[in-house]
């Protein structure tokens, strides 16, 4: 189970659905078989192929149309959809009736009855998201669910055994989902994986975010951007190196880890920290030398890579007559400066 404490009622409602519909091919909420490659193959033809681009209704009542021409079933597990993309999001985003309503909506052009009362429609579960989406989740949802049909479709297409073997390996299975058509820059990718696999991926559904972070937070060898099992796999990283100080149930999102990558929470912390100081000098550590942060704080101290130059406390005109000397150009004063001050910072 994740190490998010606050997470433990969403997962186990993930953990079912994963059990009962990507592994079984069943229903969450009745008996039936729905979630099976035909009923896939059949949303593709009626929602991914019949997109209704120019039209400025809204997103339910441009899917009754899409959907109309289906079959029950096909109404039904559009519905059980609805229940999984919403489970991620947070009540104050949207409350559990909203959410309930709408799934009930879609299921009845069914025909059928909407199973209101199971334990998996209960306000316990549709309460117990996690994140707050942001407004493009909900009106960008159309691309999502685009996204949504056709990695299920691709999913159904794979043999019982190799599908049992995806959710077994969750690197493996991120690659696989990446490689899933209308995949790029896709919000449910972020959240499919988090439910799939809480202990290796974050409740954070845009790789905007996640790149910010790695921006402040990443230490090492460059990471690609560009690729997002790579991103994932460093932010595991920054959560590792992180858990000794914040605790395994931290949230990137949430103070105080906020405070060390959101720009704002960033500038909230440098006034607060360094609000009377005349100069505030920036440092880094280098490409591959993380561990001289540690060494550091303990001391109190900053250093520098220029050990032939000689004791730094002579003063800036003798360490420019040396650095000239030493081939830097005949008047290296702006690098004498820099190589001089950094000695002298200590932090507070």
């Amino acid at each position: 189970m994740s190490r998010l404490k606050d997470a433990e009622t969403l997962l186990a409602a993930a953990e079912e659905w994963k059990q009962r519909c990507l592994l079984d091919g069943g229903c969450l909420f009745t008996e039936r078989a729905l979630w099976t490659r035909s009923n896939f193959d059949e949303l593709r033809t009626l929602y991914v192929e019949n997109l209704e681009d120019e039209s400025s209704d809204k997103f339910l009542t441009k899917l009754k149309r899409q959907l109309g021409p289906g079959s029950p079933d096909a109404k039904c597990l559009w519905a059980e959809m609805m229940w999984v993309y919403l489970l991620i999001v947070r009540s104050s985003g949207m409350a559990p009736g909203t959410k309930r309503s709408g799934m009930a909506e879609v299921w009845a052009w069914s025909g059928q009855r909407f199973p209101k009362d199971h334990a998996l429609l209960d306000d316990t579960v549709l309460r117990a998201g996690v994140v707050n989406v942001g407004a493009a989740y909900h009106t960008l949802s159309w691309k999502e669910y685009r996204f949504f049909v056709t990695s299920m479709l691709a999913w159904f297409s794979l043999e019982p055994g190799v599908r049992r073997e995806r959710l077994s390996q969750p690197w493996d299975f991120a690659s696989w989902l990446d490689g899933t058509e209308f995949s790029e820059n896709r919000m449910f990718r972020h959240a499919l994986l988090f439910l799939l696999f809480p202990d290796e991926f974050e409740p954070i559904v845009t790789g905007t975010g996640k790149s910010e972070i790695i921006t402040y937070l990443h230490e090492g060898a460059p990471v690609d951007t560009g690729d997002r099992v790579s991103v994932d796999r460093a932010i595991l990283t920054i959560r590792r190196r992180l858990e000794p100080e914040y605790g395994k149930g931290f949230h990137f999102y949430l103070p105080p880890v906020s405070e060390l990558w959101k720009k704002a929470d960033v500038e909230a912390w440098f006034r607060d920290r360094f609000s009377d100081a005349a100069h505030v000098w920036l440092m880094n550590v280098g490409a591959g030398r993380p561990n001289l942060w540690s060494a550091w704080l303990e001391r109190g101290i900053a250093t520098i890579g220029w050990g032939e130059v000689g004791d730094l406390r002579r003063g800036q005109k003798s360490i420019r007559d040396d650095l000239t000397s030493r081939g830097h150009g005949e008047n290296p004063s702006q690098r004498a400066f820099f190589e001089v001050v950094p000695v002298f910072w200590t932090g507070r």
